[in-house]
Order: structure tokens, then sequence, then C-alpha cells
């Protein structure tokens, strides 16, 4: 993978459950952090996913921003900070165009800050970062876009600020559009979540066989 490539495992093109404001939501593929009881153990793996040159994902960027009126991108994943210099080359443009950068982390900033792969200047792009990892047992649902009690919210920039909003419950969006289900947020239902995929994969698996 070059510098300019970013190996992504899914993306949503408007969503108010990623953060404040209608949102480009992005998730990267890979983490080796692997909190336990996470909700996107699928993206793990290294293994290339959608590898997407910076251009080609920064362009479904601004046609969202066009056709949706999105006011910035969420970076999720996997581990954002595992891919922080192509993630430097995109946010640099999303800044251009006015569009706000909101990354999730599972890492502690402190950590970031210390290290010299791109990840103090992805901080430095950030209006909101989220640090620290998912710890099951400090789950909540009362602080909306956060998975557990221990994470921090880091407004780095004025554009946003902490508000009532944040302490508003969790949310979760779920999207149908005949072939794919996409879900968004921070999921309460995960039994019914999974077991919503596996009838999907089962219906994938029938129409492949017929």
């Amino acid at each position: 993978m070059t510098s300019q490539m970013l190996n992504l495992a899914t993306w949503i093109h408007c969503t108010t459950a990623e953060g404040p404001g209608k949102r480009f939501a992005l998730w990267v593929q890979g983490c080796a952090i692997r909190c336990p009881g996470c909700c996107n153990p699928e993206m793990f793996s290294n293994a290339p996913k959608h590898l997407k040159p910076i251009d080609e994902v920064l362009n479904m960027i601004l046609t969202a921003k066009d056709e949706r009126d999105i006011e910035g991108v969420t970076i999720l994943g996997g581990e954002p900070f595992s891919q922080a210099r192509p993630l430097v080359a995109l946010t640099t443009q999303l800044k251009q165009h006015d569009l706000s950068v909101m990354v999730f982390t599972g890492f502690q900033r402190e950590e970031l800050e210390m290290r010299t792969d791109g990840e103090p200047e992805l901080i430095e792009q950030c209006d909101i970062l989220v640090d620290g990892p998912y710890i099951q047992e400090q789950h909540t649902q009362s602080r909306r876009w956060i998975g557990s009690e221990n994470q921090r919210v880091h407004f780095l920039t004025s554009r946003y600020q902490d508000t009532e909003d944040w302490e508003k419950p969790n949310t979760v969006e779920i999207t149908f559009d005949g072939k794919e289900l996409e879900i968004s947020g921070f999921p309460m239902w995960q039994k019914q979540i999974e077991a919503w995929k596996r009838v999907l994969q089962k219906r994938e698996e029938s129409q492949k066989k017929s």
C-alpha cells in the first residue's frame, strides 16, 4: 500500500449517528488493538478490503457535500491511526473545502503525540478527537457518539464545543438498499443486528445458487 492509498472497510455518504451534524463516515480496515466486545471485529484484519486512492475518496466526499450538504467527515475503524499518513493527505484537503474532521482512536492522545509516523500531524487536522480503547465493562448508551465511559473527547478547534448534545443518548441508523445492510452509530441490539446480518448472508448465498 502506498502513502496515497487507503485500505477502507466501508463508508456511508451521510449520517447523523457518527458525530455532530450531517457527516460522511469512513471506516478504515485494520486494527491491532482488537478491543473485546468491539462492534466491528470484521475490521480487525489488515488484509486489503477496499484499496482506494486518496483522490477517489476525496471525490466521494465532495460529491456528498454537494448532494447531501454534509458538514464534515468522521473517521473510524478499525484503527485510523494505523493509516495516519494517507489520512493526513486526505484530511488536509478536506479542511481546504471547509469540512470538519472527527476521528475515533483506541489509543491515548498522549501516546499518539509521541509517535513519528504521521500521528501528530493527523491530530493537528482534527476538530474532534475521541481517544481510548472500548472497554466492554464500561459500555455506555448515555454519552452520544461514545462507546465506553473511559473514552475522552478532545475539542481541538473552536468549530465545536462541549455542549449538552454530548450528553444525549446514543443513536443508531440502519439502512437497507435491497442488497446491503448498513449500520451506523452505536447499536443497543447487537444480537438482533447479528441475526439480520445472518439473514442477509443466507439471502445472498441463496441468490448466488439460483
